[in-house]
């Protein structure tokens, strides 16, 4: 049955795109509303039946790390909606991939004469979070939500409850052991705005409650205070304050960990050409039961500016400096570095329909105390003492049907005390067109290179293939960067008022750090065959190469796929 439904879904598309519409016109034609069922003012609802064929090659683990695509009949996507004559939403409830692996459903609702609204959403994944080569575990997330916003109006202009659900469960984790991960997190969440006096005062409160069920995290309790207070003096200046604490509760633990934060800021723009952001603040955490180094207290200020020196040209800069406060690891000496950061910006219309934004930005590290971690030059050294970053953009209009963009960003980072100096630098573009009144196309591509990056020496063993003896290093560092390069292309033609053809291409390659080559390519077809009743072919073609010598067996997590998916959706 199953089979004849999916020919017969097939055969009624190729047919209307042979013989075409009985009047179609190359215009589009106005949408009446769907006629194949009724439903009685002022609901509507569409349902969408899919069928999809993965046929995957190679290796699952891999082809399944983020999600688990569907694989044969299912329900692509149900909505009921809700519309007021005026034309305003106030509902909609959804579901899609019912039947699948991934599924998920949401429902809003805006109150048309009562200041609320409502919002639920809810998620499920599977799919292996650790690929390797052997047998994997499924693992599973799901995720929820919900929102309750109140608007009464008065005093009170806005409430907002909140609550998440959070569920990871990860069987087999190889790095990790046997055990694995799996967590429930859940959030309670409260915030309210208010007038009060001159000005208007935020309130908000949360609660996370953390429950690993694997012990590899400690269970624990979160609560969370805020009040934030804004005060506009006048059209050209405004203060406001902040203040924040958080306590936290683990299983098992004497001591609470506690954090707080607060911050004073100012604006001050004396003309509609130059104004002035200020702000102090100091963020202080209490962990007693920390065995490692950590920040106890963070010193900041900022100043920022902006003029616009002319109708076409606009400068904004800013300064920051942080002062710390850092235990060190046996907790017996507190060191004092400063890290000051400095930046510049200047936005220029070139033309009437080119754009200009180019950022310089500087932060370097005073007083840098001694590391206590072993000198291996990485990727990710403890502390960064010098670190510029040059980026420049121009995007606008090309001729009548056309916009593109082009941007060229270098990151520059030097670690004097564990003798790091490498440098990255990015350049990319890309290119939208109307070829004709039917015909358009957008290209886009990226090239990454890094440069004087020393290999990592690998003190976790991520050399799966070159495991060293017990408490050893491995002979031969690796790289944990990857040069990149990037390239899509995508297409759409619109063969008559009813059908919409697209097609697309991607590439991704790596180098050294990510030994990759993965490429898709891709057709669709949608055709609207009468009023409340479309339908859709896709065909997909990927293919995806990890030669990294980390993977045994070489190619052990190499895969492709030749997806054919065809929906049908019917509005009521």
């Amino acid at each position: 049955m199953l089979k004849r439904s999916l020919v017969l879904v097939i055969a009624l598309c190729v047919a209307r795109l042979a013989g075409g519409s009985a009047g179609a016109a190359d215009e589009p034609q106005p949408q009446a509303r769907p006629t194949l069922f009724d439903l009685p003012d002022p609901w509507q609802a569409d349902l969408t039946l899919s069928y999809q064929s993965l046929g995957q090659a190679g290796s699952l683990q891999r082809y399944r790390k983020y999600h688990r695509p569907a694989d044969g009949l299912f329900l692509g996507e149900w909505a009921l909606r809700g519309t007021t004559a005026e034309g305003f939403p106030f509902a909609r409830l959804s579901a899609f991939g019912l039947g699948a692996d991934d599924v998920g459903g949401s429902l809003v609702w805006h109150g048309v004469n009562v200041p609320a609204s409502f919002r639920w959403e809810y998620d499920r994944y599977r799919f292996f979070a650790d690929p390797i080569t052997g047998p994997a575990a499924t693992s599973s997330r799901l995720d929820s939500r919900m929102q309750l916003e109140l608007r009464p109006g008065g005093p009170i202009s806005a409430a907002t409850l909140e609550y998440r659900r959070q569920q990871l469960s990860e069987p087999t984790i190889a790095r990790l052991g046997a055990a694995g991960l799996g967590f429930s997190s859940k959030d309670l969440s409260l915030q309210s705005s208010l007038s009060l006096g001159p000005g208007v005062l935020d309130l908000s409160y949360a609660h996370n409650s953390f429950d690993d069920r694997t012990q590899f995290q400690p269970a624990s309790e979160t609560d969370t205070w805020g009040a934030n207070y804004l005060w506009d003096l006048s059209d050209k200046l405004s203060l406001g304050a902040s203040y924040f604490r958080a306590e936290v509760e683990q299983t098992g633990v004497g001591a609470n960990a506690d954090t707080e934060v607060w911050q004073v800021q100012g604006r001050y723009q004396p003309t509609a050409a130059f104004g002035l952001i200020g702000q102090v603040g100091r963020r202080y955490v209490d962990q007693p039961i920390t065995a490692s180094g950590y920040t106890r207290q963070t010193n900041t200020a900022n100043l920022r500016a902006h003029y616009q020196v002319h109708p076409r040209v606009t400068l904004r800069a800013g300064f920051s400096r942080l002062d710390f406060e850092r235990i060190n690891r046996a907790h017996t000496f507190i060191d004092t570095p400063r890290r000051d950061i400095a930046w510049v910006n200047a936005r220029a219309r070139l033309t009437k329909d080119l754009r200009l934004t180019a950022k310089l930005k500087q932060q370097d590290l005073k007083g840098v105390p001694a590391s206590g971690v072993v000198g291996t030059a990485d990727i990710s050294p403890l502390y960064r003492d010098d670190r510029q970053t040059i980026d420049v953009r121009v995007s606008g209009s090309v001729g009548t049907f056309g916009q593109g963009y082009v941007f060229y960003t270098t990151d520059d980072v030097r670690n004097a005390s564990r003798g790091v100096d490498y440098g990255v630098a990015t350049l990319g573009g890309g290119f939208y067109a109307e070829l004709s009144p039917r015909c358009s196309a957008t290209v886009d591509a990226l090239r990454q290179r890094w440069d004087g990056l020393t290999n990592y020496a690998d003190p976790i063993g991520l050399a799966l293939n070159a495991a060293p003896a017990a408490g050893a290093l491995p002979a031969v560092g690796l790289p944990l960067t990857a040069d990149e390069d990037i390239v899509t292309v995508s297409t759409q033609y619109r063969i008559d008022a009813a059908t919409l053809m697209s097609a697309h291409y991607s590439k991704f390659r790596g180098t050294e750090g990510a030994l990759i080559n993965d490429h898709e390519f891709g057709l669709a077809v949608r055709r609207t065959l009468k009023d409340g009743l479309t339908c859709g072919v896709e065909w997909r073609r990927a293919f995806y190469d990890d030669d990294s010598p980390r993977i045994v067996p070489a190619g052990g997590l190499d895969y492709s796929d030749n997806l054919l998916r065809v929906d049908l959706t019917a509005g009521f």
